[in-house]
């Protein structure tokens, strides 16, 4: 028994890992130290946990909260650290947010649902569409039933393009 309880001690659950997450110009720590968890790391960038997860140790750059960064499980050397900055292709994930509008009689632009959507996983579910129908009509100024989408804010004089 007395081995089972200084074992489970030992064990890392996976909200009690220690998250290193690096900037991916400086490589310097974000924060000045390692995150105590995947959920304050989660909490500092206002994402899920499992965003978090998904980009441990795979040396590829996420966007979170417009900042590009690295994830990783303990502290990286300078081996890595050399390899990281030669990284040309940086950002392998980014949130994108999703601003649709719908078309008045006036022609003026009205914001569905009085904010961007944060991600396109979140409009397509909203809006009930499929991903390649979102990509397909993002900043094409073709209307697809009643919405214009965007990846940026738009104004009702931009509607003249």
């Amino acid at each position: 028994m007395e081995s089972l309880i200084e074992s489970s001690q030992r064990l890392e659950l996976g909200n009690k890992i220690k998250v290193w997450v690096y900037d991916t110009k400086t490589l310097e720590l974000v924060n000045n130290s390692p995150f105590s968890s995947l959920l304050s790391a989660a909490n500092h960038f206002k994402v899920n946990y499992r965003t978090i997860s998904r980009h441990l140790d795979t040396k590829l750059a996420s966007s979170q909260n417009k900042t590009l960064v690295y994830f990783f499980t303990k502290e990286i050397n300078s081996i890595v650290k050399s390899e990281l900055l030669k990284n040309t292709n940086r950002a392998q994930y980014a949130r994108t947010q999703i601003w649709v509008y719908k078309l008045d009689e006036n022609g003026v632009l009205n914001l569905i649902p009085d904010q961007p959507f944060k991600t396109k996983r979140e409009a397509i579910r909203v809006l009930k569409i499929h991903i390649t129908v979102l990509n397909k009509y993002l900043d094409s100024f073709e209307i697809y039933k009643g919405f214009l989408i965007f990846s940026s804010p738009q104004n009702s004089e931009d509607r003249s393009k």
